[in-house]
């Protein structure tokens, strides 16, 4: 298929105010590698941005590349839905991407607003979906839908033990399909009927719904920040030449889970590189100020994780109940 390079395109994330430098950093490094000629039209699930904060993210981005449309959340159709720990209902507005987005938009491209890009988006976007619902990169952490955290039900469901599992923070989403196979009714339903099983969300809804229904994206398209390249991280579903690749040459960074760049201080390449994005914003120069939190964060990261990285699942699980 030849790629249309003529039309823009489509991205989408949410924000609320605690994201906005977020939100600009992202925006920020998609199009600092955008191929010559390339656009984008942004679409923006506004979670409680600031006027300010809105402005400040538009003054980061190149009018003549980044068009942004801003998107009502709809928080009343997920606010039964399991939470636990500090995640909000935001975290569903991608289950509601088909009903919120122009209906003759074929296809998005949904990114979480915690990653950096450091390669042309337009190759992962020119991909072809075929007749797939989605394309993603099978998740590090929890890749079949058996692993731990993965899909609670999938016996139920039917799906083998060794199905893939994806990680829903960078997506290539066929809309069309999506709305043929009416995954939202389906991931909505998962999660009403399994609310006491769920562990991470909207991604257990789409994962449970899409079955294998998606295709599988190079995993340098989601690197990891926290755990890629650690000594007490392994990724055995990967080949081990692959797995070298995703932590020397990735191309998209993902800050998932609780060490967000602007959470904690060490001297992570990582987080040089988020900074990087930044002081390509309106807000170039600012940094965090450090609290008493930030530094024990930093501690646990550089110091005590390479010995009790296991625990975290503990914790995980911990917050789960106690949210329930």
């Amino acid at each position: 298929m030849t790629p249309d390079t003529d039309s823009p395109i489509a991205i989408c994330c949410a924000a609320d105010d605690g994201y906005g430098v977020a939100l600009a950093t992202m925006v920020a490094s998609v199009q600092a590698h955008l191929a010559p000629g390339r656009r984008i039209a942004l679409y923006v699930f506004d979670e409680g941005l600031t006027a300010g904060t809105r402005q400040r993210a538009l003054d980061s981005w190149d009018p003549a590349r980044v068009h942004v449309h801003w998107l009502t959340t709809a928080t009343d159709r997920v606010a039964h839905l399991p939470l636990w720990g500090t995640m909000t209902a935001a975290t569903y507005d991608r289950l509601l991407l088909p009903e919120r987005l122009p209906p003759a938009l074929g296809k998005v491209l949904w990114l979480d607003c915690d990653v950096v890009v450091t390669a042309d988006i337009a190759r992962l976007w020119d991909l072809d979906l075929a007749d797939r619902a989605l394309l993603a990169v099978q998740d590090l952490v929890v890749p079949f839908v058996s692993s731990r955290h993965g899909v609670a039900a999938y016996r139920d469901l039917g799906l083998p033990p060794s199905m893939g599992y994806f990680n829903a923070g960078v997506m290539l989403v066929n809309l069309d399909v999506w709305r043929r196979q009416d995954l939202t009714a389906r991931a909505l339903d998962y999660l009403e009927r399994h609310r006491d099983e769920v562990t991470f969300w909207d991604q257990e809804g789409l994962n449970a719904a899409a079955g294998g229904h998606w295709g599988e994206l190079d995993p340098r398209w989601n690197h990891v920040a926290g755990l890629c390249g650690r000594a007490f991280f392994a990724a055995p579903h990967l080949d081990a030449a692959v797995y070298r690749q995703v932590v020397e040459d990735p191309w998209i960074v993902h800050f998932a889970g609780s060490f967000k760049p602007w959470r904690y201080h060490n001297a992570n390449p990582s987080r040089a590189l988020y900074f990087h994005y930044v002081d390509q914003t309106a807000w170039a120069g600012w940094r965090p100020a450090p609290t008493w939190r930030s530094r024990l964060m930093g501690l646990y990261e550089r110091r005590l994780r390479d010995v009790f990285y296991p625990a975290e699942a503990w914790r995980i699980a911990l917050l789960r109940r106690r949210g329930r």
